[in-house]
């Protein structure tokens, strides 16, 4: 994956679920001496972002689209990604269906092989239960440290609101970030 970018020694940054791409786009406008890549299953906001990074010019980008389980266990190495970022990953908010939720421990210990030693995963949810089990989930496996917000990687700091925070917004749902560093 790395060498399909001009600068393959750049440190490479997945944005998980990208949706329409705002944040994908803004980081990777505001951040060139980064590479990004975007991972997602829906070929309209694939689209979207496709002709957003053409508009701007954004040369450090790559999209895959992909379910990012099938991507991580059977296409990429290990030790790739310096950071990768879930904006508002599915909620599943029905009980019945929270097996369904992305960032579960299994799913964790697959990211633990892909991210870097010193490497960051950074969450965001609206959905308090969500976040509390995110939470839970790191805090079980193997690997991970928390990290204080204060903390947070340059290129996350100042992402604009998503579609779905600015749903949360409405909804008067509160918005909780997480950090995570491999260690």
């Amino acid at each position: 994956l790395k060498e399909s970018f001009n600068n393959p020694e750049r440190k490479l940054v997945a944005d998980v679920g990208f949706g329409t791409g705002e944040s994908l786009v803004f980081m990777a406008s505001e951040f060139p001496e980064i590479n990004f890549v975007g991972i997602e299953v829906y070929p309209s906001g694939i689209g979207t972002t496709i002709n957003s990074a053409e508009q701007k010019k954004v040369t450090n980008l790559k999209i895959i689209e992909s379910d990012v389980l099938d991507l991580l266990q059977t296409k990429l190495v290990d030790d790739v990604f310096d950071s990768m970022v879930f904006l508002f990953p599915d909620p599943w908010p029905k009980r019945k269906h929270h097996k369904r939720r992305l960032l579960s421990e299994d799913f964790l210990n697959l990211l633990y092989k892909k991210v870097v030693l010193g490497g960051t995963v950074y969450c965001k949810t609206d959905w308090e239960d969500y976040y509390l089990q995110i939470k839970k989930s790191f805090s079980s496996v193997k690997g991970w440290g928390f990290q204080d917000l204060d903390d947070l990687p340059e290129h996350i700091k100042f992402l604009p609101k998503t579609k779905y925070e600015r749903k949360a917004l409405e909804e008067r749902r509160e918005a909780r970030q997480l950090l995570f560093r491999k260690i």
